[in-house]
């Protein structure tokens, strides 16, 4: 069993998968999983010990535009832990075939309570058709994501 749910602020997407559960229920504002071997909470930053996954990636971006490049992305986040990010691409090579590339940049945790912009300068010589990004955390860190922007190279838009 997987269960999907959405944060009822946010309306952030989470799965939880792999579940035994047969029943589930909430209680004084806590969730719970009624399976035979008990009931479990889902709350707490771990997962009976393991850290807990968490990412969110965007779909293919500018699909069908050649020979585009990413040089930065911008990301304006609260973590005080590292994140990953990761930029795959659709590369072109002489016969136009395509082949997908993935190149993944750490993004250096900063502390503090407001939201800060980090920078990532993107390698320029990556070049493709269709882009997609990955922000992940490291070691079951967390961080709330404000926005998300990248500066395409080659892409030529009509007034």
């Amino acid at each position: 069993m997987s269960l999907h749910v959405f944060n009822a602020i946010t309306l952030a997407p989470s799965e939880y998968a792999d579940l035994d559960f047969v029943d589930l229920l909430d209680y004084n504002g806590v969730n719970y999983g009624v399976r035979a071997a008990g009931v479990d909470s889902f709350s707490g930053t771990t997962d009976n010990g393991t850290d807990i996954d968490c990412y969110i990636e965007t779909g293919k971006l500018f699909p069908g535009v050649e020979d585009l490049a990413c040089t930065r992305a911008y990301v304006r986040c609260q973590a005080a832990d590292d994140l990953l990010l990761t930029a795959t691409v659709d590369e072109l090579n002489g016969d136009e075939a395509s082949a997908e590339t993935s190149v993944n940049y750490t993004m250096r945790g900063r502390t503090g309570t407001k939201q800060q912009t980090r920078t990532e300068r993107l390698r320029s010589d990556i070049r493709g058709e269709g882009w997609s990004f990955k922000l992940a955390n490291v070691d079951g860190g967390s961080f709330e994501i404000k926005d998300f922007w990248v500066d395409p190279e080659g892409l030529e838009i009509d007034a």
